[in-house]
This record gives structure tokens, sequence and C-alpha cells, in this order.
């Protein structure tokens, strides 16, 4: 409860501080995800990865992927035999 009322009353230049952190927070945590993909060696799933997530070329729901995705591999990983 206090946290909330301590937001609720900070100046609007310290949301817009906490804002554009939260964002620089996001995108590193994408770029060390696509880091991990990348050197883990499937290169058609890191290459899916980056092209949605750091080219930002997906959809605004989650899961949106291009058409060219590499679907199969995909499903395989998610779904190990």
């Amino acid at each position: 409860m206090l946290l909330g009322l301590t937001l609720m009353f900070w100046p609007i230049g310290r949301w817009i501080q906490w804002l554009a952190s939260r964002r620089i927070v996001e995108r590193m945590a994408i770029a060390f995800e696509a880091a991990c993909l990348v050197r883990g060696g499937n290169v058609a799933i890191a290459d899916a990865f980056c092209e949605s997530r750091l080219a930002r070329q997906h959809g605004v729901s989650f899961g949106t992927l291009e058409p060219s995705a590499p679907l199969e591999a995909l499903i395989e990983r998610a779904l190990p035999a």
C-alpha cells in the first residue's frame, strides 16, 4: 500500500526516468536472450528470434512470427522427443 502511494505522488520526471530505465533493461534482456540463442547453435531458431524481437518484425500479439519463420524447427525445439 505504501509503495502504491509513493508511486502515485512521483513527479512526472521521475516517471519518465522509471519508464526509460525499464525499457533499457527489457532491451538488454532481449539482447542477452538473442546472444544465448546464437551461441546455442541452432541457426534457424536464433535467426527467427533475432528477426522477430531485435528487428521487430512481428505482430503485437504474443507468438506472432513472419510466415517465413522455421515453424517445424520451433515446434521440434518446444516439444523434444
